[in-house]
This record gives C-alpha cells, sequence and structure tokens, in this order.
C-alpha cells in the first residue's frame, strides 16, 4: 500500500468514507513511536475510487507525527497530528476520530503560516479562520453589545443594520457580562460566563473562576462577524466567525522543518483543487469508468448508511435542511434524465418554495440574483437547474461541517461499527 501503510491497518477502512479512510490509515500506522512520516505534496487530484467505492488508492502525500499543540491561553499538551487534506489532532495515534481539526480551506480565511519560538523552542504559528456557536434567551442584548464594539451582524447573508459604535472604549472595559451556553462542532452545549471587551470574547467555568478560553475580536487577517442564519434564530443560537492562533512545537529541528513545508505544501493544494467545485457541483470527476473524488463529503453523502450518521449531526447543529435540499436535487437531477415536463415542474416547484422561496420553511441561504435565476427557470426546469444553488451548499457541507464532523462523536461511532463490519 502506497505511503508506508500496513495491510491490515489499510482494509480495516477499506470501506469506510474515503477522507476519514486517508487520515485514520495515517494515524494508525505500525509506528506509533512519534515518528513523522513525509513523502511530500502529489501535484494529483484527490484518490480514485471505483464505481461500488471497494478500492481506495490514496494518491496525496501525508505527514504524521506527534507535535505540542498550544494557544493563547492554553499549555502545550502533546497531540497525534495527521496532515491529510487539513489538519487534524488526536490525542493518540489509535484513535478512532480526531480531537479537532484546523481548516487549510476555509474561504474566510487562508490560514497564514509562520516560524516563531515558543519556550525557546522554534514553533509554528498558524492563524486561521475558527467560529464559535452560542445561544441564550438573551440574545438581543448580546447582539446590540456586538454592535457596540463594531462587529458585523449578518442576517441570512445580509448585514444588519449597525449601530453607532462607542469608540471611547479601552480594551480592558467590559461591554457586556453573563452566561452563554457555547459549543463547537464536536462538544455538546456547555455554559459559561462570557465577558466581552472590545477586542475579545472571554469566557470560564463561572464568573470567579480562571478563563477557560479566550474569542479575539480583533485580527489584521481577518475582520470577525456574528452570523445569524433564520433557523439560528429559532435556536436563539449565533455563530461567531473569528481568527483563531494556535502553536505547533515539534520534538526536533528536521521534524519542524518537515511540518513547516507540509503544511504550506498543503494549503497551496488546496487553493489550487477548488476549482474543481466550479465545474461539477455533486463532487465527481469522471474519467471512463473510473470516479476521482473532488469533493470527499460526496462519496458519504451516496451511502445510506453514512449518511444518517452525518444528517444526525447536522440535525444537531441545525442546518440538516442544507443537506436535504442537496440529496432532493440529486434525486430531481435523476428525474430530468426520464420524465417530462408536466412531471418536472411541480417538482422543482416544490424544491423551490421548500428550501429557496422567501419565507421557506427549510430556507437555504442564495445571493438574491440566483434566486432570480432560478425562478427564470421554474417553467421549463432542467438538470442545472438548481446547479448553482447546489454549488454553494455542497461547499458549505464540505468546508464548514463535513470536517469538524469527522471528530464528532457520531463519526466515532460510525467508524467504530464500520471497522466491525456492523453497517
Amino acid at each position: 500500500v502506497h505511503g508506508g501503510l500496513s495491510r491490515d491497518s489499510f482494509f480495516c477502512f477499506c470501506q469506510m468514507d474515503l477522507f476519514l479512510a486517508d487520515f485514520l490509515c495515517c494515524a494508525r500506522r505500525d509506528k506509533g513511536d512519534g515518528t513523522t512520516h513525509s513523502e511530500g505534496m502529489s501535484e494529483s487530484q484527490p484518490a480514485e475510487v471505483d464505481f461500488n467505492v471497494t478500492h481506495i488508492s490514496i494518491s496525496m502525500a501525508d505527514l504524521a507525527g506527534y507535535l505540542y499543540k498550544s494557544g493563547p491561553l492554553k499549555s502545550p499538551r502533546k497531540r497525534w497530528c495527521v496532515l491529510k487534506h487539513d489538519l487534524y489532532y488526536f490525542s493518540q495515534p489509535e484513535d478512532l476520530a480526531p480531537k479537532g481539526v484546523i481548516l487549510l480551506n476555509s474561504e474566510l480565511l487562508i490560514p497564514q503560516i509562520w516560524e516563531r519560538t515558543v519556550d525557546n523552542t522554534p514553533s509554528i504559528e498558524i492563524q486561521h479562520a475558527a467560529c464559535a456557536f452560542v445561544r441564550s434567551p438573551e440574545l438581543d442584548k448580546w447582539i446590540k453589545a456586538f454592535q457596540t464594539i463594531g462587529l458585523t451582524i449578518l442576517a441570512a447573508g445580509k448585514e444588519v443594520d449597525p449601530l453607532p459604535v462607542s469608540h471611547d472604549l479601552n480594551e480592558n472595559e467590559i461591554v457586556c457580562e453573563g452566561y452563554l451556553e457555547k459549543r463547537s462542532f464536536s462538544d455538546r452545549w456547555k455554559q459559561y460566563w462570557f465577558v466581552l471587551r472590545s477586542g475579545s470574547l472571554q469566557f470560564s467555568t463561572s464568573p470567579n473562576s480562571e478563563p477557560k478560553g479566550i474569542i479575539s475580536l480583533s485580527s489584521d487577517l481577518m475582520s470577525p462577524f456574528v452570523e445569524m442564519a433564520p433557523f439560528m434564530k429559532e435556536q436563539n443560537t449565533l455563530r461567531i466567525s473569528y481568527c483563531r492562533t494556535v502553536y505547533f512545537t515539534a520534538e526536533s529541528g528536521d521534524s519542524h522543518a518537515d511540518w513547516l513545508s507540509g503544511i504550506k505544501a498543503s494549503i497551496s493544494h488546496k487553493r489550487s483543487s477548488k476549482a474543481w467545485i466550479q465545474k461539477n457541483p455533486t463532487g465527481w470527476k469522471r474519467s471512463g469508468k473510473i470516479r476521482e473524488v473532488v469533493v470527499p463529503v460526496v462519496d458519504t453523502l451516496r451511502d445510506p448508511s453514512r449518511v444518517e450518521y452525518f444528517r444526525k449531526f447536522l440535525k444537531d447543529m441545525n442546518c440538516e435542511h442544507y443537506l436535504r435540499f442537496w440529496l432532493d436535487v440529486q434525486q430531481f437531477r435523476r428525474l430530468c434524465k426520464k420524465e417530462d415536463m408536466s412531471y418536472l415542474r411541480p417538482c422543482c416547484q416544490v424544491i423551490y418554495q421548500k428550501y429557496i422561496a422567501a419565507n421557506s420553511p427549510s430556507n437555504i441561504y442564495v445571493p438574491d440574483e440566483l434566486q432570480q435565476l432560478v425562478v427564470s427557470r421554474l417553467s421549463e426546469p432542467n438538470v442545472d437547474t438548481f446547479s448553482e444553488s447546489q454549488q454553494i451548499v455542497i461547499q458549505i457541507l464540505s468546508e464548514y461541517y463535513y470536517p469538524f464532523y469527522l471528530t464528532s462523536g457520531l463519526c466515532r461511532e460510525m467508524s467504530e461499527k464500520l471497522k466491525d463490519g456492523l453497517i
């Protein structure tokens, strides 16, 4: 098997999701002693899969090994890290699901990499886009506070009319404080005491306890913003997008150089491969009888057993309707190949009224001009009626939710059942 993977460890995962199988194979190599593996970055596109998804060929290089991960308020912790499309970190090499992920393909911010010194040791600083979800019955109070310090508030993709910004605030002055529930993609909701200042949102377990973490609201690389989608408002939920800083320290100078060059090469490769989604929103490139994975999440969407776990994750994140839209459009595209207009028109109208029309029950975000384009196609529907909308949705699922799904307990449960042959 390419890349030094043992046949046994590879075979355990050959029926799994392509993306998941890739980095799990890396994470569960025969060598668990912290050795870093590097084969250089391939310029080819992601791996090829046959129609039955029974064979996986790993055609992109990877890195795997122990690094010490730290942050502004967090001391270094030893993590098993895997560079595969994005940067995943595990507690141990044998873990089935990672503790977290650093996206190297975010549309919000191309990660910036610097060489730094942490505790007199050469380290890698990564500034990347991150997000946190918070909810509270007193959400309006917090929205006004965010506007007071100049944060942009988005509702259904559009900016809410800003309030006057207070320019007299110093960085230590408290703008708002109180309890909020917070969660990341892989955690459950937990209640914290939050303190908002002009440049940061700090949280702790209680008003008098030490801070557990800090969300930076000031960055030269990315303007933080708060998003309130219609389905989030029903749950009194906000998503805060911001620039996060994290440090990784290798155990040797050679390993440091490998990780630095590997992460930079991975970012470059991710940027060059983004164009494929513009060509095919269904996520596949076909060449004869071979399908090449362009958007790895699609492999999960085509498997009823695996997509059910992903659906549960999205439901917990209040965005299941994005998945249902993509699946409904896929079914509509199939109908376009065998049904006449009298049958397709009402089907097309149902999808539009359910997902795209104003005040639709399961509204997805699409720009106004794209809504108008879809409306113009409703009278003569065809396989491309929802093509651009589907492209937006698969991009959201692939880049914002799927990598974090791989860090969730649901994905761990799926991985164990796949490994044991239960699904």
